[in-house]
């Protein structure tokens, strides 16, 4: 840190001329972005339903590129003349479809279900879907009206609304936590250093993450995920540094580039271990083994390494160049009133003067808070996770209305032989509806599409498969593989039951990593892991139980709870990073471990808590959200943030702090006599008050 302090000082204007063409260089390759968000990336390798889907795409030209065209007439003697001119239509398309399954019409005799595979990648084939769609519709236009459904357009409209949902949320966001901000600092400039920032960050993320689409496919979470990382991270990180600075130039007047040096070696140093924490937390998301979750943990992960990068060199930089100017455009600051105690100096001593009774009942909070969603329920939305009134939607709703739940997410049965056995013992099955005439592939391949009479996240989908595999394997001898969304759907959330305890172990390995070394005790980064565990667990107790009490499932979207563990996980760790590094700053300056924690809170309180806001009014902007995955991930967040900047970090981590008093620090921080330079007035302000 101490070279980066001299590189900062020395050459300001090199530095911000540095990331000044990073940004602009940035520019071009963040614009196009949404244009290579695929929303793949769900397969689960070696799983049996990713076995079926590589046998479909090579030896029956079905790939996961699925659409289904619904056709509606008024009347039932029309629908015959409407299909005629789809399938004339059907010829001259200018993407390449295979019949995916045999057509199908309602009882009324008004709607034909027809389900397509487009001959392409999932992601070319939502850039072309409108191409589809205009096609058929011209074709029997004053006819009927053709709708669709299925995964391909399912995945556009994900992407329109998650795009629009984003572009809102920033548009929302910004000036709250700019106004926040103001209010905070009373002067313009000092408010707008975070803000401009953040959405330096920001360009730089979406340039990296459109580099990384090339790679791996990226879903429209992965790219609102980094956003919303983005801006709360950068916010928060700059805020801290810049609140540092200040304190540096208020308490002790000096020049703008010892203050610039102090905060970078007291705050800076904090943002690079929360930066690094931050990013192995995010990591962690990798063991899960998806390329959806790999996609998030790289995006996000990258996302905090920036965001720490851009405050411990852009920030400083700019305020060497700005100094005192740093304060121009001051608004008016109340007075403050003659008598009046602060409230983190009387927090503090309120804490150390009863740390068993504080973390008794914080404890007693957090572990009923938990045990509502350990283990947290998860489920797929489907097209329900879509806003309602839109166009997927109602085609979704109108063939689970007029062929049943499971007819747009049928399990596809595919073995090397004769496929009499595997017919036979789906129709058996209770919650088989109908199983569809055997199609021929090549090499010897053949398949059975099997249709389901519930729908995927329907109670007792989960047990269909497990019953329909069960039985294919009885009476092929393993030779048969289950594929199909909904198959697809039970493989993916096994995956994630399987490995969570693995990944929740790493991240806590990882971090450990991280914090011992830098605290140099043992005791402090345990505790610290242990109270994050306990957050994450809090936080989806509280919204599982905001779920129920809005009348919803009480379950959780299928990718939130790791992803919620990772965030949440890395943003606890984030704030106790900054307090306990504070804490260790007074404690290795010479003071006493109750001295240490009730300084730090004086000191940090304020700071910790405005970043809080900043970050839980960044999050909060995300559940106006059209998508409920959307909407609860906003709300898990926002709701995280503040607990853990209210009970976590004022009440339960400065009284386990009091409690363990000097063992805290084992096994030996070294301590010496003299103050640090950038912390003694903190001593004095408490024996003022």
């Amino acid at each position: 840190m101490h070279r980066i302090a001299r590189t900062v000082i020395r050459h300001p204007r090199i530095v911000t001329a540095t990331w000044l063409l990073l940004t602009l260089a940035a520019l071009g390759p963040s614009s196009t972005l949404m244009k290579h968000i695929t929303n793949g990336g769900y397969e689960v390798p070696g799983s049996d339903s990713a076995r079926a889907a590589k046998v479909l795409e090579h030896n029956f030209h079905i790939g996961p590129a699925g659409v289904v065209v619904l056709v509606r007439t008024p009347q039932a003697n029309e629908l015959n003349y409407a299909l005629l001119l789809i399938d004339i239509a059907a010829s001259k398309l200018p993407v390449k479809v295979t019949p995916s399954g045999p057509l199908e019409v309602s009882k009324d005799g008004t709607v034909a279900q027809i389900p397509l595979s487009m001959r392409t990648s999932l992601g070319e084939a939502q850039k072309r879907l409108v191409e589809l769609e205009v096609a058929l519709r011209r074709s029997v236009a004053g006819q009927a009206t053709v709708s669709f459904a299925g995964q391909v357009p399912k995945f556009h409209e994900f992407s329109a609304v998650g795009t629009a949902d984003l572009s809102r949320a920033e548009t929302l966001a910004l000036p709250i936590a700019g106004g926040i901000i103001l209010i905070a600092f009373f002067s313009v400039v000092a408010a707008g250093l975070p803000i401009v920032l953040a959405l330096v960050a920001i360009l730089i993320d979406f340039a990296f993450l459109a580099i990384l689409s090339h790679v791996v496919d990226l879903s429209v979470f992965v790219s609102n995920t980094a956003t919303m990382l983005g801006l709360a991270l950068s916010i928060d990180y700059s805020l801290f540094m810049v609140t540092r600075y200040r304190e540096e130039v208020k308490s002790f007047s000096v020049a703008t580039d010892v203050a610039v040096e102090r905060a970078l070696l007291s705050a800076g140093r904090a943002i690079v271990v929360s930066g690094a924490v931050v990013a192995v937390a995010l990591l962690s998301l990798a063991v899960l083994g998806v390329g959806i979750f790999t996609s998030m943990a790289l995006g996000a992960a990258f996302t905090a390494v920036v965001a720490s990068s851009v405050a411990v060199s852009l920030v400083p930089a700019l305020l060497c160049l700005l100094g005192p100017r740093l304060d121009t455009l001051r608004i008016p600051r109340p007075k403050p009133r003659a008598g009046r105690r602060e409230f983190w100096p009387v927090a503090a001593r309120f804490v150390a003067d009863r740390p068993t009774m504080v973390v008794a009942a914080s404890l007693v909070v957090l572990v009923a808070f938990a045990a509502i969603a350990v283990p947290p329920k998860v489920s797929f939305a489907g097209p329900s996770g879509l806003p309602k009134g839109g166009a997927v939607r109602e085609a979704s709703d109108l063939a689970r209305g007029k062929f049943g739940a499971g007819d747009l997410t049928p399990l596809v049965a595919v073995i090397h032989g004769k496929a009499a056995a595997v017919a036979h013992a789906a129709s058996e099955d209770r919650d088989i509806a109908a199983v569809n005439p055997v199609a021929h592939g090549a090499g010897g391949w053949n398949a059975v599409r099997l249709v389901p009479r519930i729908g995927v996240g329907d109670p007792g989908s989960e047990a269909v498969v497990e019953r329909l595999r069960s039985a294919l394997n009885a009476a092929t001898g393993h030779r048969a593989y289950l594929g199909g969304e909904f198959a697809e759907s039970y493989d993916l959330l096994n995956r994630i039951r399987a490995r969570l305890p693995a990944m929740l172990l790493v991240a806590a390995l990882l971090a450990l990593l991280v914090l011992i070394p830098v605290f140099r005790s043992v005791v402090v980064p345990v505790k610290t892991v242990l109270t994050a565990f306990l957050s994450v667990g809090a936080t989806l107790g509280i919204v599982s139980l905001l779920l129920r009490w809005t009348g919803g499932p009480g379950s959780f979207a299928y990718f939130l709870p790791p992803l919620l563990f990772a965030i949440v996980f890395g943003l606890a760790l984030d704030y106790s990073v900054f307090y306990l590094m504070r804490t260790r700053e007074e404690y290795v300056g010479g003071q006493t471990n109750r001295e240490a924690v009730i300084g730090a809170t004086v000191a940090s309180g304020r700071a910790i808590t405005l970043a809080a806001v900043v970050m839980a009014t960044v999050f909060a902007a995300f559940t106006i959200s059209g998508l409920v995955e959307f909407q609860e991930f906003g709300a898990c967040l926002a709701i995280a943030v503040i607990l853990d900047a209210t009970l976590v970090r004022t009440l339960l981590v400065p009284g386990l702090m009091h409690l363990f008093n000097e063992w805290n620090w084992w096994p030996g921080v070294r301590r010496h006599d003299g103050r640090p330079r950038a912390t003694p007035h903190i001593s004095h302000r408490l024996e003022e008050r």
